[in-house]
């Protein structure tokens, strides 16, 4: 697994692209390996605070590659969202997902953050708006 994790961090990425099929590919191997859809821990231990974006566009590349539609990924974000570690919860805030299924319980969580975290402020009022627009609009 360790070697497979290697691999996905040494493939060089744009972050402003679409997933290559290596990388892809790699994600399915380390998933199959790992015998879960969700890689965050693994994949976060071999992170450094300056790889985090690299991070996030790998987590939303295997949400995608998992049979689960990132479900297991998602219930991870969240309990990071919950904690103190300020680069998990950085990734968490950045993935392309709301956090939460249940919007009430979101906005909770991310005006705590807030509150505790400045300088996820404006990311956290970002996406409880956005939410907001979109649960106005349905």
């Amino acid at each position: 697994m360790n070697e497979l994790l290697e691999k996905i961090w040494s493939i060089s990425l744009d972050l402003d692209d679409s997933p290559s099929d290596e990388l892809t590919d790699l994600i399915d191997e380390a998933q199959e390996q790992n015998q879960s859809d969700d890689l965050s821990e693994a994949l976060f231990s071999c992170a450094k605070c300056d790889d985090l974006d690299k991070l996030v566009y790998i987590l939303n590349a295997s949400a995608w590659c998992g049979s689960d539609n990132g479900a297991a990924l998602q219930r991870t974000l969240e309990l990071w969202l919950y904690g103190a570690n300020e680069n998990k919860i950085y990734v968490a805030l950045n993935v392309e997902t709301y956090p939460f299924r249940d919007k009430v319980e979101m906005e909770k969580c991310l005006i705590e953050i807030q509150t505790k975290y400045p300088q996820f402020g404006e990311k956290c009022e970002s996406l409880i708006n956005s939410r907001n627009k979109l649960t106005e609009n349905t």
